[in-house]
């Protein structure tokens, strides 16, 4: 999922891309428009993805106007977007991580092959990521659930664990506890001179009460990352779907001023908490942002930057 062309931040400009491509009579000119790879190319055939409609021939055999597949993906860490989903589109999809999109899947993504000094040890998305999705650098993705919707744990370890804290533990709750206890920059912070070998290591607690706390936090966590999909609970005040504060809310992030025109920069104002889309009186102005948010970082890649320039 590497290609400019598959992927954008709305199926708009997808749908568009998509026309333009099988519009096109020229074979030279589609071809550039296409950026054939080593393993797509327009008049190359390919077994459809688990999960998605049957396809018949090339896109070369793709009659003009038909619509294109489109899915929602985790592109990068808290930043949706949308992706062609047929495989002659796409270079090198993984069959096996588009099988395991079922039902309440939560996928857990870490920057496994470089060291990490900041920010949290992992995110967590209900949409499959991209190959960058951790912080443009590539990166390793782990699903809660295999494709049979089992869990994907080692055998035993839940039983273990409930011994162990004298209480029921399911797989949800091992999810939660490794949100909890990584996903936050204290995480990085604290194993610092541990994770200058790469990859994530979860300490695991024995103390009922601590293991109950980790759990409730990284509930609250994964809901947050996955934008609602995961761990929503009308008892918990997490609605499924949403993770804005309450209308009249004052911590509720708003739109003080229309963006007049597409920005080419972005500006933050701590002193008022004001996040600045342009310049001049066409720019659009959006708060309170708190400085935290905009500070906010993982991997040292700053989000909302990121959010922004690929815009």
């Amino acid at each position: 999922m590497n290609r400019t062309w598959v992927y954008a931040p709305s199926r708009t400009i997808l749908e568009s891309r998509w026309g333009t491509l099988l519009a096109e009579q020229d074979i030279e000119r589609r071809a550039a428009l296409f950026k054939t790879t080593r393993d797509s190319a327009p008049d190359r055939s390919k077994e459809p993805l688990p999960g998605e409609l049957p396809i018949i021939g090339s896109l070369q055999s793709v009659p003009a106007g038909t619509p294109p597949p489109v899915v929602r993906i985790g592109y990068r860490s808290f930043d949706r977007q949308w992706v062609i989903s047929d495989a002659r589109a796409l270079d090198q999809p993984r069959p096996d991580l588009w099988a395991a999109r079922v039902p309440d899947q939560v996928f857990i993504v870490e920057q496994h092959s470089k060291p990490i000094t900041n920010g949290p040890g992992l995110v967590f998305s209900s949409l499959i990521p991209d190959m960058d999705h951790f912080n443009n650098r590539g990166g390793r993705v782990l699903a809660l659930l295999h494709a049979d919707g089992s869990a994907n744990l080692p055998d035993g370890l839940t039983r273990a664990l409930s011994q162990a804290l004298g209480r029921d533990v399911i797989a949800r709750d091992v999810l939660a506890y490794i949100a909890g206890v990584v996903s936050h920059p204290a995480y990085t912070q604290t194993f610092v001179d541990e994770l200058t070998t790469p990859g994530v290591r979860v300490p695991l607690t024995s103390d009922r009460a601590l293991w109950a706390r980790a759990v409730a936090l990284g509930e609250q966590v994964v809901w947050l990352q996955t934008y609602g999909e995961a761990f929503a609970s009308d008892e918990a005040q997490r609605p499924r779907g949403s993770v804005r504060y309450p209308v009249g809310d004052p911590r509720q992030p708003l739109a003080r001023t229309p963006v007049g025109a597409m920005p080419a920069v972005m500006i933050y104002d701590e002193a008022d908490r004001t996040l600045r889309l342009g310049e001049g009186p066409e720019a659009g102005t959006f708060g309170p942002v708190v400085p935290e948010v905009w500070d906010y970082a993982v991997g040292g890649r700053h989000v909302l930057k990121s959010w922004f320039n690929y815009r």
